[in-house]
C-alpha cells in the first residue's frame, strides 16, 4: 500500500509521471484482484484513469514537474483525447441502453428505491413516494442524458447528474471520478483558463497588497 501511496503522490506532483503511473496502475490492478471491492463502479474508472495517465502527458500546470519547460500539445496528446472520449460515450450510451431494458429503470421504482434504502439514504426523500412524478422525470431526464450523450455531449447535465449522485445516494468517490473524467475530456481547456485568470487575478490582488503594506510602513 506504500508503494500505492507513493507512486500516486509521484503522480500527483508530476515527478516521472508516467512511471508513476505505471506502478500504480499494477498495484491498482493487484488490489482489484486480490480483494473482494465494489464501490459501484469507482475501482474500475480509477484503473482505467490511471491506465490514460501513462500515455497522456500528467504534468502540466497544477502539478509540480521537475521539469518546468511548457508543454507543448501535439497530435498524440489529442489522439488520445479523443480516446477519452470516445471511452466516456460508449459507457453512457451503453449505460443509458442497458436501463432502458430493465422495467423499473424507466417507471421510476429504481430512483426511488435508491434514495430511499437506508445503505444510500443522504437526506429524507421519503415523501417522494406521494410525487412519483419526480422519480419518473428524473429517470427519464438521465436515460436521456446518457443515451444521448455520444451526440449532445450534455457535459453540464451530466455534471448536475453526477453531484445528485454524490449528494443523494453518497456515492462520493464514483460521482468525483466521473466529473474529473467528463471535464478533463470535455471542458478542461475552458477549465484551465478560467484556473488561470483566477490565479492571475489573485497575484495581482496580492501584489497591490504588498504595495499598499509597504506604503503604510514608510508612511
Amino acid at each position: 500500500m506504500g508503494a500505492y501511496i507513493c507512486s500516486l503522490l509521484f503522480l500527483l506532483l508530476g515527478y516521472k509521471a508516467r512511471w508513476a503511473a505505471f506502478f500504480a496502475w499494477i498495484i491498482h490492478l493487484t488490489i482489484n484482484n486480490s480483494v473482494n471491492m465494489f464501490g459501484y463502479g469507482v475501482e474500475t474508472f480509477i484503473h482505467v484513469s490511471i491506465f490514460f495517465l501513462m500515455f497522456i502527458p500528467a504534468q502540466g500546470k497544477l502539478s509540480a514537474p521537475v521539469n518546468t519547460k511548457k508543454l507543448q500539445k501535439t497530435t498524440y496528446d489529442a489522439l488520445w483525447l479523443l480516446v477519452i472520449r470516445g471511452h466516456l460515450c460508449i459507457v453512457y450510451f451503453n449505460a443509458g441502453l442497458a436501463k432502458l431494458k430493465e422495467g423499473d429503470r424507466t417507471h421510476g421504482e429504481a430512483k426511488w428505491r435508491s434514495v430511499a434504502q437506508p445503505s444510500y439514504r443522504q437526506f429524507d426523500l421519503l415523501w417522494l413516494a406521494d410525487w412519483p412524478l419526480l422519480c419518473i422525470v428524473a429517470t427519464w431526464s438521465i436515460l436521456v442524458l446518457e443515451t444521448a450523450y455520444p451526440v449532445f455531449i450534455g457535459w453540464l447535465g451530466i455534471i448536475f447528474m453526477h453531484l445528485g449522485i454524490g449528494l443523494l445516494i453518497g456515492l462520493h468517490a464514483f460521482a468525483a471520478i466521473m466529473i474529473v473524467l467528463n471535464t478533463v475530456a470535455f471542458k478542461w481547456t475552458y477549465m484551465e483558463r478560467m484556473l488561470h485568470t483566477v490565479f492571475q487575478q489573485w497575484k495581482r490582488m496580492r501584489t497591490k497588497s504588498k504595495i499598499l503594506i509597504s506604503v503604510r510602513v514608510l508612511n
